[in-house]
C-alpha cells in the first residue's frame, strides 16, 4: 500500500491523517508545507511587524493626550490558520514597558457571523499573556454597532461600534487565497469581520454582475466593496500576516495603510500557486490548514473548480477531505437555519465527475438534501478505499493537494489547451 499523509487539524493537534492507496497506482503531490525553509526567530518576527514602530506612534498619541479610550488590537478567530500569539505578546509586552495600563488595551475577535471564542479558544489564538493583560472583546453583529455610510456599491456599512471608539486601531490578520474576494486580509478583518449583521448580510448577496474571483483581486467588485467600506474606518497600523502551510508564520506585512496588503497577496499568489499540465482519475483536495468547521471546508474544492474540472478526467473522482475538528461549525447567516443557508447541489459545478466528501467529525445529514443525492459520504478511510478500488481496480493517477483550501492551480501544458 502506498501511504499518503495529510496535514490534519489546524488549532487541533496540527497532525497528520495517514491515508492509503493501492500500491499500482500513481500519485502526484502538489505544495511544499513551507514557503520559506526557515523558522523566524522572534527578533525576526518582532522587526517584520514593526513593534516598535507602533509603540512610538502609541506614545505620540499619549503625549498628545489623544488617547481616551484605548488602543485597539483586532485579529482573525479560529476558522483561519493566522499564527498571531507571538506579535501580540511582543506588542503587548513592549506597549507595557511604555507604562501603558492593561485597562487601554482592547483586543477584538474579527469573528463575522462566526462563533464566539471561549477561553481555550482565546489561548490558542492570542496566548496566555494578552489574555490575561487585555480586555477582549467578542464581536456580536446584532448589535452595537455604529453606521458608516454606504459604498458605491449601496452595501450599508455598520461597524463594532467600541472598536469605532479606539483612540489607536491595529489590523493583525492572515492573507490567503479567497473564493471570492480573491484574497482575505486587508480590510476584510474589518468588513465582514467586525460588521453589522445587515452589512454582512448584504455582502454576501445575490444579483447580477456581482461576482468575485478566486485568488485575484483585479476588477474584483467584492473586493472593491470591502476596500472602499475599510476606507471608512480609520486604521493606523497594519500587520498582514501570511502563513506557511503548515501555520508557522512564512512572512509577516507592516505598515501604516492598506498597500502592505497589496505587498501580502503579491507574495502569497507567488507562493502558493502550482502547476498541473495533466489530467487526473481522482483528486484528494485536503482542506488544511482550514479544517477547523466543516462549513469552511468548501474552499478545498476551489482548486477544481477555478480549473472548470479539467484537472479531473471525464467520470473522475473528487475527494474533499476534512478533519472539521470542531464539527459541522457555524455561521450566523448561512448554517443551516440562517436566513441564507448554504443550499443546493455542491457537486454541480463539477460535471460528471463524482464529489466525495470523507470527514470523521460531521453527520451529513447537515449537508443540503441536493448535495446528499448527489455526493458520497464517508466517515472512515477504509470503506472510502473500497469504494475507490470497486471504481478503479488496479489502474489508477491520484493528485493529491494537501493543503487544497490555499493552493492555487496554474493550468499548464495539455490542460492550458483544453476547451
Amino acid at each position: 500500500m502506498k501511504k499518503i499523509n495529510l496535514p490534519w487539524g489546524a488549532w487541533y493537534g496540527d497532525n497528520l491523517k495517514t491515508v492509503e492507496l493501492p500500491e499500482s497506482w500513481a500519485v502526484d503531490m502538489f505544495g511544499e508545507r513551507r514557503y520559506e525553509l526557515k523558522m523566524k526567530t522572534a527578533a525576526q518576527i518582532k522587526q517584520e511587524a514593526n513593534i516598535l514602530k507602533i509603540v512610538a506612534l502609541v506614545k505620540n498619541k499619549f503625549h498628545n493626550n489623544s488617547i481616551k479610550n484605548g488602543i485597539g488590537i483586532v485579529v482573525d478567530d479560529l476558522t483561519r490558520p493566522t499564527s498571531v500569539e507571538i506579535i501580540v505578546r511582543n506588542l503587548i509586552k513592549e506597549l507595557k514597558k511604555e507604562e501603558i495600563e492593561n485597562k487601554f488595551l482592547h483586543i477584538f475577535i474579527s469573528t463575522g457571523a462566526h462563533r464566539v471564542l471561549q477561553r481555550d479558544d482565546l489561548l490558542k489564538k492570542i496566548g496566555e499573556y494578552a489574555f490575561n493583560n487585555c480586555t477582549v472583546h467578542h464581536h456580536f453583529p446584532h448589535g452595537n454597532t455604529v453606521f458608516l455610510g454606504k459604498t458605491r456599491f449601496k452595501t450599508p456599512i455598520y461597524v463594532n461600534k467600541f472598536f469605532m471608539e479606539m483612540d489607536f486601531k491595529i489590523c493583525i490578520g492572515g492573507v490567503l487565497p479567497h473564493s471570492s474576494v480573491g484574497f482575505s486580509g486587508g480590510a476584510k478583518l474589518l468588513v465582514p469581520g467586525l460588521a453589522g449583521i445587515k452589512t454582512i448580510a448584504a455582502f454576501h448577496r445575490s444579483e447580477k454582475g456581482r461576482h468575485g474571483k478566486f485568488a485575484d483581486i483585479r476588477e474584483n467588485i467584492l473586493r472593491e466593496d470591502i476596500d472602499e467600506a475599510g476606507k471608512m474606518i480609520p486604521i493606523d497600523f497594519f500587520i498582514q500576516v501570511v502563513s506557511n502551510p503548515d501555520r508557522s508564520i512564512a512572512k509577516i506585512f507592516s505598515g501604516e495603510n492598506q498597500n502592505v496588503h497589496l505587498n501580502a497577496v503579491k507574495y502569497v499568489k507567488e507562493k502558493a500557486s502550482f502547476k498541473i499540465d495533466k489530467q487526473y482519475d481522482i483528486a484528494i483536495c485536503n482542506a488544511y490548514p482550514l479544517d477547523t468547521e466543516f462549513i469552511q471546508s468548501g474552499k478545498a474544492l476551489d482548486a477544481v473548480r477555478i480549473s472548470k474540472g479539467k484537472i479531473i478526467k471525464d467520470n473522475g473522482v473528487i475527494v474533499l477531505c476534512s478533519a472539521a475538528s470542531e464539527g459541522y461549525g457555524f455561521h450566523g447567516l448561512r448554517s443551516p437555519g440562517a436566513p441564507k443557508p448554504f443550499e443546493g447541489n455542491w457537486a454541480k459545478p463539477f460535471g460528471n465527475k463524482k464529489l466525495i466528501f470523507f470527514c470523521e467529525n460531521i453527520n451529513p445529514n447537515l449537508l443540503p438534501e441536493e448535495t446528499i443525492s448527489a455526493t458520497h459520504f464517508f466517515s472512515e478511510w477504509k470503506q472510502l478505499f473500497k469504494f475507490l478500488v470497486k471504481t478503479y481496480k488496479k489502474t489508477a493517477e491520484v493528485a493529491v493537494f494537501p493543503f487544497s483550501s490555499i493552493q492555487i492551480p496554474v493550468l499548464s501544458g495539455e490542460l492550458k489547451d483544453l476547451s
